[in-house]
């Protein structure tokens, strides 16, 4: 069985054997904050994460807040609401957000964060994060309003597989970016 892998320079067919599938970690193995952003900022599959990363300085990763945008397992318990907020009072749903683009062909739609994280496919993950932050400021998030949430006690829940998997049989493509502040 062969693959066919595009790059930014180079493309073409590779055999299964070259190939190793990246898993990401299920976010319910997390017990604490500063695990969880070791993860994000080491592991391999966690590159689109970082990139994305970057347009949040100072910002503080809340693991509980990522787990409750990702929709994951919990102590082994489905987390049946993807955004289940108590004991949060301010909730942004960054996730949600979107710009309008014109087609080649002149007629216009629209594209959520969402959108842009859950099919990467066709790009780096640089370009990802830079169409993440433009539609973050075209929709008034800028890097200053940002760090300003940041400063008013906002956590940041991120989540993103970037294409990769939880198991090796499977193939997720989930984004999620949330500031919410506690009670």
């Amino acid at each position: 069985m062969y693959y066919k892998v595009t790059g930014n320079k180079v493309s073409g067919y590779v055999w299964h054997g070259y190939v190793t599938p990246a898993i990401s970690k299920r976010i319910s193995t997390f017990k604490s904050d500063s695990s969880y952003i070791k993860y994000l900022n080491t592991d391999k599959s966690q590159k689109l994460s970082r990139a994305v990363l970057k347009y949040f300085p100072n910002a503080k990763v809340s693991v509980d807040l990522s787990r409750r945008g990702a929709g994951q397992f919990v102590d082994n318990k489905p987390i049946t609401k993807a955004m289940t907020t108590s004991n949060y009072k301010h909730v942004i749903n960054l996730t949600a957000l979107s710009h309008d683009l014109k087609t080649s062909y002149g007629s216009t739609y629209s594209e959520t964060i969402l959108n842009t994280l859950d099919f990467p496919v066709t790009t780096t993950n640089a370009a990802v994060a830079k169409t993440v932050n433009s539609i973050l400021i075209k929709n008034g998030y800028t890097q200053a309003k940002i760090s300003n949430l940041i400063k008013q006690g906002y956590k940041l829940g991120i989540y993103i597989n970037g294409g990769t998997g939880i198991s090796a049989a499977s193939r997720a493509t989930r984004g999620q970016l949330t500031l919410m502040r506690a009670l």
